[in-house]
């Protein structure tokens, strides 16, 4: 028998981690923190290392983009509520970093000011994938993986936007 190829991956690894069988056999009623406390460990390491230009990578930049997606996909869910737009200030943060990044390799440091915005974003996220029902944690990064997928393919959505600038340029990065 000729073995065939997994589906194809994003680029975006830490979000295509999720196959429509674990969405279907995850609880539809209770949370799995311990499921996902890699996941919260990595984003909270990706957002400390960016506030010094030492540790700040496009890597982590990344990680962060890649929380506020989720996060969005929860919120377009139902999952979650924003009545205040606190998500659209943590995406406005990330693209600032970005668009102060001038050249390839340079770090992506989010400024001090805009730390609060991001930090909320990931801790709001945080809270989420721990206590909102397995089922809806696993659609939703399954939903921001397809999302993702459509974005590089070109299929934009009027909110959607491609950064363009410094490093990010240079690697191809989107948010």
């Amino acid at each position: 028998m000729k073995h065939r190829p997994r589906s194809r991956r994003s680029s975006v690894a830490q979000i295509d981690c999720f196959t429509h069988w674990d969405e279907l056999l995850a609880s539809p009623d209770d949370p799995a923190p311990e499921v996902h406390a890699g996941r919260i460990a990595a984003a909270r390491a990706a957002l400390e290392q960016m506030r010094s230009p030492e540790t700040a990578s496009i890597t982590a930049w990344s990680l962060c983009c890649m929380v506020g997606n989720v996060l969005e996909t929860m919120l377009q869910h139902g999952v979650a509520a924003d009545p205040d737009g606190l998500l659209q200030d943590g995406f406005d943060a990330l693209k600032r970093a970005t668009q102060a990044t001038r050249a390839p390799g340079d770090p992506v440091v989010l400024p001090a000011a805009d730390f609060p915005a991001v930090e909320g974003m990931v801790e709001d996220w945080a809270t989420l994938i721990a206590t909102a029902p397995a089922r809806a944690v696993i659609r939703a990064f399954r939903a921001t993986d397809r999302r993702i997928r459509d974005i590089e393919a070109g299929r934009l959505q009027p909110h959607d936007y491609t950064v363009t600038t410094g490093a990010a340029k240079a690697l191809g990065a989107r948010l």
